[in-house]
């Protein structure tokens, strides 16, 4: 790709600056972004911003910088030790170890790609993506930031938080595709969470106790949550088979799915039931 203006920023404030001044492209990894650009007139490389490098506990969860590597995620012993293999589940088939190097979190957000793993983790996880937006620093759920037309130009993602899943919670991921490394036919991600939804205005959900989030990726259009059939799963870690019926049942209603060179609408449509039941059964061993 062709790129007029390059900015290497040091700092933070910098590289927001920038990204916020000249609506520049922020670059990644740099593994997706000629899929969708040809040229930018001023592109803002942050490799060089210590504070987007690690891994981090807080209070309420797991923060991870934008510029952390998907291979960094996937070896984290934070992230095994705080949402068990969902998050290994989901790199590990992503290209291979090179690309996973150099793909970052950061990126694979940004970048919005309707196959993306990633993605469809982070959307049940209900993390939250930190963002600048010149000095302005906004906490985004993830589902509106994929979504929201007024997070495209001119914002710096800084991180990603994922909350601590509480108590009993549990996550799974599961996936479809033709070769081990290839993109996803299908993917989706199970968590169930035992604790509060966050309160998300954005995209008009909130709801108080244990629940379950299901998100369902490569459709081939992003991740969306079945927040209706979810629902039919109860409070409960161990729902009834009945109450699992009725949630796969509803996925088929509630979801839409297209066809591309790697599968129709109809047979995506027949493994999104058998990959959310796989994702459910493994969160509740």
């Amino acid at each position: 790709m062709e790129i007029r203006y390059y900015h290497r920023p040091e700092t933070l404030d910098e590289a927001a600056e920038l990204t916020a001044q000249y609506e520049a492209l922020v670059l990644g990894g740099g593994a997706w972004v000629r899929n969708h650009k040809k040229y930018a007139e001023h592109a803002v490389d942050p490799m060089h911003i210590e504070q987007l490098r690690h891994i981090e506990e807080y209070s309420g969860g797991v923060r991870i910088g934008a510029m952390v590597s998907l291979r960094e995620m996937e070896t984290s012993d934070i992230l095994a030790a705080r949402y068990g293999s969902s998050i290994r589940d989901a790199l590990q088939h992503i290209v291979g170890v090179q690309m996973r190097n150099i793909i970052t979190a950061g990126g694979s957000t940004s970048a919005r790609l309707g196959f993306s793993d990633v993605n469809t983790l982070l959307t049940a996880l209900e993390a939250m993506i930190v963002l600048r937006k010149g000095s302005e620093e906004l906490h985004v759920p993830v589902e509106a930031f994929l979504r929201g037309h007024e997070y495209r130009k001119g914002v710096f993602v800084t991180h990603i938080e994922i909350p601590f899943l509480q108590k009993n919670g549990a996550a799974s991921f599961a996936s479809i595709r033709r070769t081990f490394t290839d993109i996803s036919v299908l993917n989706c991600c199970a968590v169930f969470h035992d604790r509060d939804y966050r309160e998300i205005a954005e995209i008009g959900k909130a709801a108080s106790g244990p629940h379950w989030h299901i998100s369902i990726g490569s459709r081939p259009a992003g991740p969306v949550s079945a927040y209706e059939a979810a629902e039919l799963l109860g409070e409960s870690r161990k729902p009834e088979e009945s109450a699992i019926q009725a949630c796969l049942e509803k996925i088929e209603d509630e979801m839409s799915f297209g066809s591309n060179i790697r599968g129709s609408g109809e047979y995506r449509k027949h493994l999104s039931t058998i990959l959310v039941k796989r994702a459910i059964q493994e969160v509740m061993e």
